[in-house]
């Protein structure tokens, strides 16, 4: 169930999902970053749109990783 929210402060504006690819330590699915984000599917798809433009997370196909570069 999700508890978290775009608004909560950890992630409004934050790298929060970059934040949880770094913790899980390997590439992974969408699925797994979902169920990790504690998000709701729409506001997760939302933050991860939004980290892709920004350059915090990285879309290699089928898995997504942390930017290099990402705080």
């Amino acid at each position: 169930m999700p508890t978290k929210s775009r608004q909560d402060e950890d992630v409004r504006g934050q790298p929060y999902l970059a934040g949880h690819l770094r913790r899980l330590s390997q590439p992974v699915d969408a699925k797994t970053l979902y169920e990790a984000s504690e998000l709701p599917v729409v506001d997760f798809y939302k933050q991860l749109a939004w980290e892709i433009a920004q350059g915090h997370v990285n879309d290699a196909e089928p898995l997504l990783e942390p930017a290099r570069h990402a705080a």
